[in-house]
């Protein structure tokens, strides 16, 4: 019995873990320069269940380069997964707002892209200020937009559809983001990046705070009934 429960909290935990996943950027503005490609690193969306139609998107940038999150895009016209977006929650200094009228994705409209934002959210001027800043700035700032999802699609779709194909698959559910004041890349301090496809995201699903207590205790309960089984013998 208590074996069986062991592994019905371990299933549970697995579950859990599987209701997160996260992804890292790559420039689509110099996809070769090196300072960029190590920025799209510390920009990181974690998509997680918000429970029944809800998805949550929540964006941070945690790193050494100095720069702002400032606009989001979703090019979901293909995928056609969500009915609408809205700011569900930001941490305090950021302040964003979903635009009526999405702005296009600098630098990622054209081949090889061909990404066209059906939603997006951007932060309110002064953008610098009121955006995802990086922890040297502004340590834990994040931004996190809720999606509803069209009848009959689920979480596992959404996660599909993102890690499935590269940013130039124009099929797929892809997210986009503009960065400023990025005082190491040339004079424009501005660039774009898409979410990344297979080979470089997405990361191992991410194990919420409660889910690794749960995975712990039911594997601690498995070795010690295996232990006890053993001495008995």
């Amino acid at each position: 019995m208590k074996a069986k429960l062991a592994g019905l909290a371990l299933l549970s935990g697995m579950s859990l873990a599987a209701s997160a996943a996260s992804f890292n950027f790559i420039p689509v503005t110099e996809p070769g320069n090196t300072v960029l490609q190590s920025l799209g690193k510390q920009l990181t969306m974690e998509v997680t269940s918000g429970g029944g139609d809800n998805v949550l998107f929540t964006f941070t940038n945690r790193g050494s380069l100095e720069s702002s999150i400032s606009r989001v895009f979703f090019d979901d016209a293909p995928s056609n997964l969500f009915s609408s977006f809205t700011v569900a929650n930001q941490s305090p200094g950021v302040q964003f707002v979903m635009n009526t009228d999405p702005a296009i994705l600098t630098d990622a409209s054209a081949d090889p892209y061909r990404f066209w934002a059906t939603e997006s959210a951007q932060a309110v001027t002064p953008r610098f200020v009121n955006g995802v800043n990086d922890t040297a700035e502004a340590p834990g700032e994040f931004l996190t937009l809720s999606g509803i999802l069209n009848a009959g699609k689920t979480f596992a779709d959404v996660v599909a559809s993102l890690a499935e194909g590269p940013p130039t698959q124009g099929n797929l559910l892809r997210v986009g983001l503009r960065a400023i004041g990025i005082n190491q890349f040339n004079d424009s301090g501005s660039a774009s990046f898409l979410d990344t496809g297979p080979g470089s995201g997405p990361t191992a699903p991410i194990p919420e705070s409660s889910t690794y207590g749960m995975l712990l205790a039911g594997l601690g309960l498995i070795t010690a009934i295996a232990r006890r089984r053993q001495s008995g013998h």
